[in-house]
């Protein structure tokens, strides 16, 4: 019977070898890169956010969509990992998303792309992330529509069927046990722990936020008051 251990096994195969390749061509890689540019729509390139901090950063796949200024691009991930940026600028942290090292009220901007649905309890990083939000900094949030209809057929043309040409055997049941959170509740989590700030909803494709059934993916800017 399979144990714990052979799960590590794959999720760490999945990250390493097989990850990097679904968001590198195919109908995945092209709606992988359109999630990233969908998030980045509400922000300006000419706006300026001198510190800004990535949560669950990975590799660094989302930082070539960012367009706009900054002095410091805080990355940062529970694992070790290599950062495909090449720039001066990036600063990598190897930390919990729910204990980061950084001060209160440090960051003009914090991104969090499709980190939410994956952890145990979001509240905490959803607080971290306010915790280190400046007033009228802003936070980025990407989430896809799980389990929603179309996100699910966006999800069996796409990275499914990519995943499957490349020889990976578990993403059904890898899918299954990471995705431990749905769409409704991390909007109701979200709109309580900044409850006292700007948020902004946008879903694609319906454009309608509150059917998310029909959607794919929501994007949540929000300005700290």
């Amino acid at each position: 019977m399979p144990d714990i251990k052979r799960l590590n096994e794959i999720q760490l195969d999945f990250y390493d070898n097989y990850y990097p390749k679904l968001a590198a061509g195919g109908a995945g890689g092209a709606y992988h890169n359109f999630t990233h540019r969908f998030l980045e729509k509400e922000i300006s390139s000419t706006e300026s956010f001198d510190v800004t901090l990535e949560v669950g950063a990975g590799s660094g796949e989302h930082f070539k969509f960012v367009k706009h200024d900054f002095q410091t691009y805080y990355h940062t991930d529970v694992r070790d990992v290599v950062i495909i940026a090449n720039d001066s600028r990036v600063i990598k942290i190897v930390c919990d998303a729910s204990q980061i090292p950084l001060s209160d009220n440090s960051c003009d901007r914090v991104i969090v792309t499709c980190l939410l649905h994956h952890v145990e309890n979001p509240l905490l990083i959803l607080t971290e992330v306010r915790r280190l939000l400046k007033v009228n900094g802003v936070a980025s949030f990407l989430l896809p529509a799980d389990p929603g209809f179309m996100y699910r057929i966006m999800r069996k043309v796409s990275s499914e069927r990519r995943l499957k040409k490349l020889g990976f055997k578990y993403s059904k049941f890898l899918h299954a046990i990471e995705h431990h959170n749905h769409i409704q509740s991390l909007n109701e989590q979200i709109k309580f722990i900044f409850s006292n700030d700007m948020v902004k909803v946008r879903s694609w494709p319906l454009g309608i936020c509150s059917m998310w059934n029909l959607n794919s993916l929501y994007s949540f800017k929000i300005i700290k008051k």
